[in-house]
Parts: C-alpha cells; sequence; structure tokens
C-alpha cells in the first residue's frame, strides 16, 4: 500500500469516520411533518369477546408445553415443575410418545402427555381445545407454526410463541386478529428473548415517563449494552429459512424493509423510515440521549417490528423506535464467548447448533443479558436532542437464547393461565404482543421469578439516567465516551484489538451459518 494511500486511511480513520457518527441521524420523521391525526392517542381496542368452542373451566389443563422434547422445551418443562403455583395443571406435547416419557423420567413428577403433529388437524385442534394456554417452541414456525396458532385462535386458546419471523407474524396478523379477538384468544408471539426484554422495557419507560412527567414518549431507544450467550439452534434455523423465502420471492423488497410490517394500519403515521430504527445504512451511530456508540441489535429486524406493534395496539402514533447494540457489548460478548471456549464450558460448534440443540449446562447458566430503554419526550423532536426522559435498566440472567427465553416463556403462560395476572390488558383476544397481551402483570411475575434474581425492571432516577450505558462491556477509561471528534477517534483505534478477535468469532459464526443455509438450498 502506498504511503498515500496509507494516508487516506488514517484520515478516514481518524476524522471523517468519526464524524459520521457523531453526526449521524436517526431514521426518522419529525412529528412536525406527521398530519395532526397522528398526534392523538387513539388505542384499538376489541370487541367484547365471544365465547370459546369450549370454556376454560371445561378444559383438562392449564398450560400444554408443545414441543417438550426439543431442546428449549425440555429445559421450559424444567422449569415449569418448580414455578407452577400449586394446583397448576399441565402437560408435555410432541409427536414422538418415546421421547415424552424420555422427558417425563427427567421431571420429578411426571404429567400427562399429549401426542399431537404440527401438520395433522385433528390432534392440533383436540390439543388446544384440551388446555387454557398453548405454548409452542416447535419452531421454524413459518414450517410448523401455522397450523397451531389458527387452530388456538378459534378455539378461544391462549397461545404463546419464540418466533422471530415478522414475515410470518405478519401473515398470522392477517389471517388470525379477527378471530382471535372475537373468541377472546390472547395470542403473542414473540414471547422470549425476541423480544420480550424490548417490548416489556419499552412498556415500563412509557409508564415511567407518563408517572414522572404526565407525557408520552415521542421517542423509544433501546441499547443492549451485555450480550452473554448464543443465538438458538431454532433462530438460526428460521433465518436460514426466511432467506430462502426472500430468494424464492415470497416476500417483496418493500416487505422485507417495511418497519411497519406487523401495523395494520398506520395513517400515515410512519415514524421510522427503518426497520431497526437506529441508523441509516445500518451504520454506526453515537446516542447523546444515552451516550452510547451502537450498531443495530442484530434481532433488531424482529424486536422493533414487534414494539412498534405494540405502539400501535396502545395508541401511541407518533412515537419512534430504534434498538442497537454498543461497541462496548460486542466486544464484551467476544471476550465472554473466548473465555468458555478456553474454560471447556463450550466448542466451536456449539456457536451454531442445530435446532433442537443447545449449549452445555455451563454456558446456559453463565450467560445473561442487560439492555437500556430510554423513553423520551420531545415537543419537537430533533436528532439526538431529546428534552424528558425516563430510564430504565433491563436484566435477565441466564443464557438469553435458551435458559432465559425457556423462563420467559414459562411465566408468559402462567400469566395468561392466571386471568388475574393480565385482567389489566386492555385487548381482550387478537394477535397481539407480550406488552399488549399481558403488560405489568407479566413484568410483575418476571421481576419475581426465582426468588427475584432472574429478571429486574429498574427505573433508574434522573441523575442515573445520563449514565446508564457507561461501564457496558468497556471498562476504565474507555468506559468514558468522549465527546470530542478527536477524542472519540482514539478510541475507535484502541478497539481495534477487540475487533479482530470478534471478527475472528464473527466470522466463524457466519461461515457456519451460510454452510447451513446453502445445503438446504
Amino acid at each position: 500500500m502506498s504511503f498515500l494511500n496509507l494516508r487516506l486511511v488514517f484520515i478516514t480513520n481518524l476524522i471523517i469516520l468519526p464524524f459520521i457518527i457523531l453526526t449521524l441521524p436517526k431514521p426518522i420523521v419529525r412529528p412536525a411533518d406527521l398530519p395532526a391525526s397522528c398526534h392523538e392517542l387513539r388505542p384499538i381496542t376489541t370487541p367484547a369477546a365471544g365465547s370459546p368452542t369450549k370454556p376454560h373451566a371445561e378444559r383438562t389443563y392449564d398450560v400444554v408445553i408443545y414441543g417438550a422434547t426439543g431442546f428449549t422445551g425440555r429445559l421450559a418443562a424444567l422449569y415449569m415443575q418448580s414455578a407452577a403455583p400449586t394446583g397448576t395443571t399441565w402437560a408435555i406435547a410432541g409427536r414422538s410418545q418415546a421421547k415424552l416419557d424420555k422427558m417425563n423420567a427427567e421431571l420429578e413428577h411426571p404429567v400427562p402427555t399429549v401426542i399431537a403433529d404440527s401438520s395433522d388437524e385433528e390432534a392440533v385442534r383436540a390439543m388446544v381445545e384440551s388446555t387454557r394456554v398453548i405454548m409452542t417452541t416447535v419452531g421454524p414456525y413459518v414450517n410448523y407454526g401455522s397450523l397451531v396458532l389458527g387452530e388456538a385462535a378459534k378455539a378461544g386458546t391462549h397461545y404463546l410463541d419464540l418466533s422471530g419471523e415478522f414475515f410470518w407474524q405478519a401473515d398470522m396478523v392477517e389471517l388470525h386478529h379477527a378471530t382471535a379477538a372475537s373468541t377472546g384468544a390472547k395470542i403473542v408471539v414473540a414471547a422470549g428473548y425476541d423480544s420480550v426484554p424490548f417490548d416489556l422495557g419499552a412498556l415500563v419507560a412509557t409508564n415511567a415517563l407518563l408517572e414522572a412527567h404526565a407525557k408520552r414518549p415521542t421517542q423509544i431507544t433501546s441499547v443492549v449494552t451485555q450480550m452473554r450467550g448464543l443465538a438458538s439452534g431454532g433462530t438460526i434455523s428460521a433465518v436460514v429459512f426466511m432467506m430462502q423465502a426472500m430468494m424464492k420471492g415470497q416476500f417483496t423488497l418493500a416487505q422485507i424493509f417495511n418497519p411497519y410490517l406487523l401495523v395494520d394500519d398506520v395513517d400515515g403515521c410512519r415514524v421510522d423510515s427503518d426497520p431497526a430504527g437506529w441508523s441509516w445504512a445500518s451504520l454506526p451511530r453515537y446516542d447523546s440521549g444515552l451516550s452510547v456508540l451502537a450498531i443495530p441489535h442484530f434481532m433488531a429486524w424482529a424486536n422493533a417490528r414487534v414494539v412498534r406493534r405494540s405502539l400501535a395496539l396502545a395508541g401511541s402514533r407518533n412515537c419512534s423506535y430504534g434498538e442497537g447494540m454498543s461497541v462496548g457489548a460486542m466486544a464484551d460478548a467476544t471476550g465472554w464467548v473466548t473465555s468458555q471456549l478456553v474454560a471447556g464450558n463450550m466448542t466451536l460448534g456449539d456457536l451454531a447448533p442445530s435446532p433442537g440443540q443447545g449449549p452445555p449446562q455451563p454456558v446456559l447458566d453463565n450467560g445473561g443479558v442487560k439492555l437500556t430503554v430510554q423513553a423520551a419526550h420531545a415537543d419537537e423532536l430533533a436528532y439526538n436532542t431529546d428534552t424528558v426522559v425516563a430510564t430504565v435498566a433491563v436484566t435477565f440472567a441466564g443464557d438469553p437464547g435458551y435458559a432465559a427465553t425457556s423462563k420467559m416463556l414459562v411465566e408468559g403462560a402462567l400469566c395468561l393461565a392466571d386471568a388475574k395476572c393480565h385482567a389489566g390488558s386492555a385487548l381482550q383476544g387478537g394477535v397481539l404482543t407480550p406488552a399488549t397481551a399481558m403488560g405489568t402483570g407479566l413484568v410483575g411475575r418476571l421481576q419475581a421469578a426465582m426468588g427475584g434474581t432472574f429478571a429486574s425492571f429498574e427505573v433508574l432516577p434522573p441523575a442515573k439516567s445520563a449514565e446508564a450505558e457507561r461501564g457496558s462491556g468497556l471498562s476504565g477509561a474507555a468506559a468514558e465516551l468522549p465527546a470530542g471528534v478527536w477524542g472519540l477517534s482514539s478510541r475507535l483505534w484502541s478497539w481495534s484489538a477487540r475487533e479482530v478477535s470478534m471478527t475472528l468469532v464473527i466470522g466463524g459464526y457466519s461461515k457456519r451459518v451460510a454452510a447451513r443455509f446453502f445445503e438446504r438450498s
């Protein structure tokens, strides 16, 4: 490389890139440019629910875990036996009696079993009609979830899944929302790491802003500040199937890049112009509200759409949502994965597991996730100049993709099985979200789980809000993000070693995912 080229690279890294990062605007539309009707609060209500095909009081079970023989389903069943209140009736379900018997052998007290293939309409109908709540871990949902969800909607059975396939979710909204609303079935998509922490975090931050300032947010920002865990085999498989569907032309580019794919009618109230809502063209962006440098979170394209559906169902039509992952969290995640490999807690093969497989127990136990959610109100929303804010620190213990997700799903199912837990929801049925189906009832259950050690939604006092992001994986001087261009540039250079190691880990992970994709193509 010539001396001139070296100088150009140096200038780009030292001056131009930091300048772009510091000045990059959020991909949003200013409220002043929205129609006046967008600023009116219009909560969506559903008609009084009709009678389900079989009254809940006459059903055999409170909860059925469908897919209990898979990796995440097994974790859910093991957790259910300790989390379920006394008197709860529950069962495990799947395709194989032998595998269900094996699962039962792991439980302290065996539970009833239900046999149902996801393609067998009669068996699925009988299963959902036997219980008040059906929770399913059988994915990819685009292949194995449609019949179960549809039958639950018709039967008036509450339903939860772990889906992150936003195209499939959009189809389910179109096909079954009205039916579920009429039968009183609360169909809750994305009830695991996708998208409980983000959806409920936005709800808690919104409520905190209302309580402290009597104002509703015009902007909500979520940033993952610590991510210690692995992507699940089901998530990877779902991504592969979505990639294949896009290549086959089953979805248009307009749908792929539509931030409001899960919102029926936004009436021109499109505040966000990017699915993740973090930055233009997925570039890094420095957020002054949280004092953090971040890129779009890798699951933001799924989570952000769920949060926007929650906002729309609650009647908030002028609020933007953006979701990122801090550079500090990325460096910390790389270090954590490396430490688990060195300690022998996992192998490289665990980075891209097949559906139904997962990491060893030490990895499940040592994982965790932290994020900061900030709700801001500004009469004239300008880029990076929020006025009144409320900030919430959200934490979950355990590997997010497996251990924490299975507990989130079970706590959601137990909440839906308890009418008092979700009585505060204004919506009595429909294809909903964790926040709109259960709201603060689920927040309370999650915070009480495992003796209060599993989850926390802490509303930060104003003095701490501005520092919510500091210490997010970086330490010492690196934790204090400088405001100046030159200072930030020096930090970018100092991160180079971590970027190299992170690239090696992510590169190996991406290679495994790509190999699986081309094997199935």
